[in-house]
């Protein structure tokens, strides 16, 4: 059974090497377009099942310590982090797609008034 990280340990302090991790799947999150409830379910959710799916399944993470709160909180931080970044990123690229010139809507409004017999 796992135990809890010590000091100085993985999953002990504010930042570890599992940070960056939360920080990526939080962006890929982000970058797919999941809705803030899903991705702040989704970044909750982990923290909360982490420590109980390493009582159960320890072999699948590399480090089975449980991990302190206060990297639970900061690997949460991290997950949001990630999805603000590249939701805003995705956001902003989508908008300078979506900018249409005004000929380009005049013939976008033309064209829908075409009528082909």
């Amino acid at each position: 059974m796992p135990r809890r990280a010590r000091e100085g340990e993985v999953n002990a302090e504010l930042f570890d090497r599992f940070t960056l991790v939360h920080f990526a799947a939080g962006g890929v999150a982000g970058a797919v377009g999941l809705p803030w409830w899903a991705i702040v379910i989704i970044g909750l959710g982990w923290e909360l099942l982490e420590d109980p799916l390493k009582s159960l399944y320890p072999e699948v993470f590399p480090i089975a310590t449980f991990d302190r709160k206060r990297n639970s909180f900061t690997d949460f931080l991290a997950f949001i982090g990630g999805a603000s970044l590249l939701k805003g990123a995705r956001s902003a690229e989508r908008a300078s797609r979506t900018t249409l010139t005004f000929s380009e809507m005049s013939s976008i409004l033309a064209d829908s008034f075409t009528f082909n017999d």
